[in-house]
């Protein structure tokens, strides 16, 4: 088995045909020289398209016109017949042959575009391929930068999510730990007004008393004690001074705070004064219209009693 000089491919004798041109001696497919089936007899003459084709042009060489000599007689006789080319006449097996001949080329010209063709579609092909691939893989490189985006805010958004119930777990510590400072703060709010009023306890605030140049504080005591008939000396008071009201009034007279030794002279000094009411600071020995109390808490305390006044 030899192969098909169109095609290439291997093939069996019973569906080959051979050129018999000496300068060929080809073999071929029945199928890519046009042919569908071939006699017997016929294997011994038959020619390749190409060898044809060569034989073709070798003819039409030999049947080129023909002019003959020109002599002094013919021209003499002025014949025009000597002067007609003259062409040898086709016959029908010539005919036969250049149509063959075409059929040939036409084989050829087939056999060419067949081996071509699929050769040139595929090459297009490929191209809108690979143009189409690298849209593709265009898209395919947006859609991953797109997820790992998405992956990146995502992660940001887990980050701070878990930062965010962070902060509430550290806000909420801070409350309570807050609310237990309150408390704390509260009791000790409550113990040291306790001790503050504990402290206190042998103090007399004293108001109405107007205010004069040089005054003797305790000399005031003494005489607001005279007055209640209550005997008190000079030794029994520690201090006496006055204090600045948190609110000060325009025209009203500053507190008198007292201080006595021990608690038992401030109990009866206080009570004295319950005894004794009505007491003016003219009584006292200063001018003025003033009514003379006294009042013995705590700031928290008179806080509490104001608001309760106004609310009354």
């Amino acid at each position: 088995m030899g192969k098909c000089s169109v095609c290439r491919e291997t093939l069996p004798t019973k569906e080959q045909v051979k050129c018999t041109a000496v300068s060929c001696l080809q073999i071929y497919h029945f199928q890519c020289v046009g042919l569908s089936t071939l006699r017997s007899a016929d294997h011994s003459t038959w020619k390749c398209p190409k060898c044809k084709l060569k034989e073709s042009k070798g003819m039409r060489k030999t049947d080129s016109p023909v002019i003959k000599s020109v002599g002094a007689e013919d021209v003499a006789g002025d014949s025009q017949s000597n002067f007609v080319t003259v062409r040898p006449q086709r016959t029908a097996g010539k005919d036969d042959d250049s149509s063959e001949i075409l059929a040939s080329m036409r084989d050829e010209i087939l056999a060419a575009v067949t081996d071509q063709l699929p050769k040139i579609i595929r090459g297009i092909i490929d191209k809108k391929l690979e143009a189409l691939g690298s849209r593709i893989q265009s898209m395919e490189d947006s859609v991953r930068m797109v997820s790992d985006k998405y992956d990146e805010t995502r992660k940001n958004f887990d980050t701070q999510n878990s930062s965010i119930k962070k902060l509430q777990s550290e806000n909420k510590q801070l409350k309570d730990c807050v609310k237990g400072l309150e408390l704390r703060l509260s009791t000790a709010e409550d113990f040291a007004a306790k001790q503050e009023q504990w402290a206190k306890q042998q103090n007399l605030e004293i108001i109405g008393i107007p205010e004069v140049s040089g005054e003797s504080l305790s000399n005031i005591v003494i005489n607001v004690a005279k007055h209640a008939a209550m005997p008190l000396q000079a030794g029994d008071i520690e201090f006496a001074h006055r204090v600045t009201a948190r609110r000060p009034v325009s025209g009203k007279p500053r507190a008198i705070i007292v201080r006595f030794r021990e608690r038992i002279t401030k109990d009866f000094f206080l009570s004295a004064m319950r005894k004794k009411r009505g007491l003016t600071s003219k009584d006292v020995g200063v001018d003025g219209d003033l009514s003379v109390y006294t009042i013995h808490i705590t700031i928290k305390k008179k806080i509490v009693c104001n608001g309760c006044t106004e609310l009354h």
